[in-house]
């Protein structure tokens, strides 16, 4: 209709403004605070069960397997517990020796959140 923007020209003054620029900046600030908030509760409460592998950018955070769990019995009953897990063995193509899980960290706005949901996954783990 008249006198309405079209949503090209509201993206393209959004970025020419720098405004989107600076969004990024933020959210990539607020998503390495969250991902540190979550690798640091594996290595805090989860250690001896979760070895944390380094890897650049994502919004998960990948860990291999201590034991010998099946990694997508233990990321069903995560799930079943509302933990954004995912078995890295979904995207094997041949068996491995260890399993791993791919875990989001973008909902985890405290150090404490973190903590917890780690917590609430180690208790999982060491159930039968």
């Amino acid at each position: 209709g008249r006198g309405s923007i079209s949503p090209q020209a509201t993206v393209a003054s959004f970025m020419e403004e720098g405004h989107f620029a600076r969004h990024l900046r933020k959210m990539r600030t607020l998503y390495a605070e969250r991902r540190s908030y979550l690798v640091n509760a594996l290595e805090r409460h989860g250690a001896d069960q979760l070895q944390v592998r380094p890897q650049a950018g994502g919004i998960h955070v990948s860990a291999q397997l201590a034991s010998r769990q099946d990694d997508m019995a233990l990321t069903t009953a995560a799930n079943a517990e509302g933990l954004a897990v995912e078995s890295l063995g979904r995207w094997r193509m041949r068996k491995a020796s260890q399993g791993g899980l791919l875990m989001g960290y973008a909902n985890f706005a405290t150090e404490d959140d973190a903590a917890k949901a780690v917590k609430r996954l180690l208790r999982g783990m060491k159930e039968p």
